[in-house]
């Protein structure tokens, strides 16, 4: 008897309108194991689709692979190792399992004797340096171990050749890519790991390929590039590369990979369900200390020593004539340096109320889990080097980002351009020796090292170390992540660094940390985001510890996938009790926009939103938007250009927040200019410096005072609702759009083209049905509609109008409407028109509505041009079914005159609707469809 799943599961809106190809393969699995409940209904479905799957071929000859896309907490460790035992029963014994960290071979060892009791054993590959042939068992690598280099038998050898030979060329057995969203893969050029996966796979052409990934298609298709076993580029198929197929989807956009998810599914090589999130609670936190006039002292005085850097960092740059080299990557290190420095301190701002927080929900019986996206290590290691191992103190890991910046990348004699020196020393009136510019350069390093030390007492201490010391330490809160040691107090107030280590789990203390969260020992856990893939930390009902998760999000990491996969960790099957979600944020930095753009996904997932997102959500009425979109790079220009229109003495379209106090315009001009976002020529005009995408501006924007951030913002966000409220983008939809042609007009079918391709070449060999239905609707509007909507109208500017001029005798007539919806940071009224020839209406941009008033008058119900009115309008009505707008207006057409087709202007109009996976026969349908219109 098959098992439920253990938790409510969704599949998306798109993905439900496709069904499953019919299933065909027996699975063996023994019926005890069945009975057992080990692996859920939705589970087992997914092993016999991907058994079936691994039957056929892809184009070139490989064996098909199959993508599981189901989300975090499924339980796809269970999938895999249901697809390793069936094939185990089939007598392929050997087995490789591929993840991101040596932690989730925990988690695999787990699945597998769940599923497999003891018949399948599992080994680390990296701890074996020579393996014999006839050695059975699941081989578990890291991605990254397998680009490793070994000795063996003094013969250098790699991870990747040592697992190569043990799986032999004729090797059929499964391999499966875990976690694969997560393999950095993001270089289209070539790394080391794509390279390594992409041979394992050329040269093993028979293995039952497994890629699990929890963003499935949804997300960068650049996780995609070496995933080949889909066979959706290369031989026999319409891309033939990766490259090719990446740029055409990512040219398309999100329904093009909606389309695709779609397709994968209807041929059975895909899945994505993910975890229900209804009754899931969250809410939104503002963290108050980023209002607080101490925290304002300390930004205000990290910007003013920051201003100095740059200004130190250009004049020895001038002084030492820096080769261009030298400088690209001064400068890159400065940004980076600069970015990571404010983030440290927007997070440190949150700390005394996370812990406030977390003390709160310990109090009533819950306990906490607290996200932090890094550990600060590498600068925590810089101090003990310094300091000769020792430590008194907590480490400042702000102050350890400046002097790491001014120690090893402050500009030095051995940077000098000898060439461009000796020609800056003929004309310059200075007469200083080498010598003496050295001693200057010196001079300047020395005094940015004492401002950094007087700061730096100002600064906050890190992060992690804070949060574990003040949750009572590292006795009452487990910490996992990749830190090899961390700074402690102990119980006689004396601080030490110690090294992370268990004596009943040496070689991996995240594995002992998570048990004694989970069996209720430690009610706190922390977790890095380098740590946090595949990680169950939820209420289980075979765990001691079965409290409520409350989990805290201290730092949202940059994308919202990534955010959603991490709140999961507390949110997976078996769970006993739904867990809460807290999304702390600041002022700063437009944090409050990604937090919003957060808590609308957990909205539309079903979570319940407590009472803060709603009013967010609300104000800014964009959150649905990520910051890297088009809309969000032209409201980025847009912003730019008022303060440039603004120097210029212009009038921006959006104003000024009226809660800013001071001069926004020329604050932020100052603010920008010396970002080096914009400068000031010879000629004293403001201009743009460079090309700024939206995250190098957020990133940028965290260096500018907390009060001008927050108003910049703002009149970044109202520009962005501004652009796209002309868009028509403002739309409560979710993922894929239904576009309603011809809605309560007459629509009809008037041909269809059937045509197949092959999409794969298994047994029997499968056609892909293709169709495309072409359909006809009349857009018009009849001068009874039009008439009948005129009743309603009562603004002073609605109603029908007439053009002054006449065109070859004829006069233009239009039905204006007042938009109601007037748009954010907009003033005063806007219109849209209908036609006799569009009932669509458009809207008229606020320039164009005065011009169309001056060449057009408004003629009223009792006038007498009512009756030309009327007569223009079914003129124009009866021309549109058959004349385009050319010839109705001029009596000719070039296109038509040429035995073209030319529908501009007329209201009875083509539609072209293309059904079936599109993707198998991408060539096929180019032929048929030629110079059609195509909507997909």
């Amino acid at each position: 008897m098959e098992e439920e799943h253990p938790s409510p599961v969704v599949e998306s809106i798109y993905l439900r309108t496709v069904s499953l190809p019919d299933i065909v393969y027996q699975l063996p699995l023994p019926q005890v194991t069945i009975d057992s409940g080990v692996l859920s209904s939705l589970q087992l479905k997914s092993i016999i689709y991907a058994c079936q799957r691994h039957e056929q071929k892809t184009p070139d000859g490989s064996r098909g692979g199959y993508l599981v896309g189901d989300g975090t907490g499924f339980g796809k460790g269970r999938i895999a190792a249901g697809i390793i035992f069936v094939n185990h029963l089939h007598g392929r014994k050997k087995a490789v399992w591929l993840s991101m960290h040596r932690d989730l071979q925990y988690d695999a060892e787990r699945d597998l004797r769940d599923v497999a009791d003891t018949q399948v054993t599992i080994f680390n590959l990296k701890k074996l340096n020579l393996l014999s042939a006839d050695e059975n068992g699941v081989a578990f690598s890291t991605y990254s171990t397998l680009t490793e280099e070994f000795h063996v038998n003094n013969k250098k050898s790699t991870r990747l050749q040592q697992l190569l030979e043990w799986c032999g060329p004729d090797y059929d057995g499964v391999i499966v890519f875990d976690e694969c969203h997560h393999t950095n893969l993001l270089d289209l050029s070539g790394t080391k790991i794509l390279f390594s996966l992409l041979e394992l796979q050329t040269k093993l052409p028979n293995a039952r390929i497994i890629y699990m990934s929890v963003t499935g298609v949804s997300s960068d298709l650049r996780n995609m590039a070496f995933m080949s076993r889909l066979g959706l580029w290369g031989l026999g198929t319409s891309f033939p590369d990766f490259k090719d197929f990446h740029q055409t989807l990512e040219k398309d956009g999100l329904h093009s990979r909606e389309m695709m998810a779609m397709e994968l599914k209807l041929r059975g090589m895909y899945l994505a369900r993910r975890m229900d999130l209804k009754d899931v609670k969250f809410r939104m936190v503002e963290v108050g200390s980023s209002h607080s006039p101490k925290f304002c002292k300390i930004y205000d005085n990290a910007i003013n020593l920051w201003t100095q850097l740059k200004q130190s960092f250009v004049e020895v740059e001038e002084i030492l004539n820096t080769e261009q080299r030298i400088r690209q990557g001064m400068w890159d290190y400065f940004r980076l340096a600069h970015s990571c420095f404010f983030k440290d301190l927007c997070n440190a701002a949150k700390v005394t109320k996370a812990v406030e927080l977390a003390n709160g929900f310990i109090r009533g019986g819950k306990c906490v889990v607290i996200s932090v996206r890094t550990t600060g290590e590498v600068h925590t290691l810089e101090e003990m080097k310094a300091k000769g191992g020792n430590v008194s103190n907590f480490i400042s890991t702000g102050k350890r980002i400046l002097l790491s910046l001014v120690e090893k990348h402050f500009p030095v004699i051995s940077s000098i351009n000898p060439s461009a020196t000796d020609r800056k020393r003929k004309n310059s009136e200075s007469d200083e020796t080498e010598e003496e510019r050295l001693k200057r350069v010196l001079e300047i390093k020395d005094h940015l090292l004492m401002q950094i030390e007087t700061f730096s007492a100002m600064l906050p201490l890190n992060v992690f170390d804070q949060l574990i010391d003040e949750l009572g330490g590292p006795d009452k809160v487990s910490e996992i992540s990749s830190r090899r040691g961390r700074v402690i107090q102990k119980d006689d107030g004396q601080i030490q660094y110690e090294h992370r280590f268990d004596a009943n789990f040496p070689s991996n203390s995240n594995i002992s940390e998570k048990e004694l969260f989970m069996q209720g020992h430690k009610n706190v856990a922390i977790v890095s985001e380098d740590c946090s893939s595949g990680i169950s930390l939820q209420a289980d009902s075979r765990v001691n510890n079965q409290r409520t998760r409350v989990y805290i999000a201290l730092e949202l990491p940059s994308s919202v996938e990534v955010a959603i996969q991490q709140f999961c960790s507390t949110h997976r099957c078996n769970q006993v009790c739904n867990p809460e979600y807290i999304l702390l944020y600041s002022n700063l930095a437009g944090e409050e926009k990604f937090a919003s753009n957060v808590a609308r996904r957990l909205t539309s997932f079903g979570a319940v939103n407590l009472y803060v997102a709603q009013r967010i959500v609300t104000t800014f009425g964009i959150s649905e938007l990520t910051l890297e979109t088009k809309y969000a790079q032209q409201a980025l220009v847009s912003t730019f250009q008022a303060v440039l229109d603004h120097n210029n003495g212009s009038n921006p379209i959006v104003p000024p927040p009226s809660d800013y106090l001071g001069e926004f315009f020329s604050d932020a001009k100052t603010v920008l200019v010396g970002a080096g976002l914009m400068a000031i020529d010879d000629t004293n005009t403001l201009k743009l410096q460079r090309k700024t995408s939206v995250k190098e501006f957020f990133e940028t924007m965290l260096g500018f005072p907390a009060r001008l951030q927050t108003s910049l913002f703002k009149y970044f966000a109202i520009t962005e609702a501004t652009i796209l409220a002309k868009e028509n983008m403002l739309s409560e939809s979710d993922g894929i759009n239904i576009f309603e042609w011809g809605a309560g007009q007459i629509v009809g079918r008037k041909k269809i083209h059937k045509i197949t391709s092959p999409y794969s070449t298994a047994r029997p060999l499968c056609f892909a049905r293709i169709e495309l239905h072409t359909f006809e609707f009349d857009q018009g509007t009849t001068w009874k509609q039009a008439h009948d909507m005129s009743a309603s109208l009562s603004g002073n500017s609605e109603g029908f109008y007439l053009s002054n001029l006449t065109r070859n005798g004829k006069h233009s007539v239009f039905l204006v409407f007042n938009n109601c919806q007037i748009r954010p940071g907009q003033h005063g009224e806007s219109f849209t028109a209908i036609r006799p020839d569009m009932r669509t209406a458009f809207e008229f941009p606020p320039k164009a509505w005065e011009v169309f008033k001056m060449n057009h008058k408004k003629v009223a119900a009792d006038s007498p041009q009512r009756r030309v009115v009327e007569e223009f309008w079914n003129l124009r009505y009866n021309a549109s079914k058959t004349d385009c707008s050319h010839r109705y207006w001029t009596g000719q057409c070039i296109k038509k005159d040429q035995g073209l087709e030319c529908q501009h202007g007329l209201r009875l109009q083509t539609l072209n609707v293309l059904c079936g996976p599109i993707f198998s026969a991408w060539k096929d349908i180019s032929s048929v469809i030629g110079s059609m219109q195509v909507f997909t």
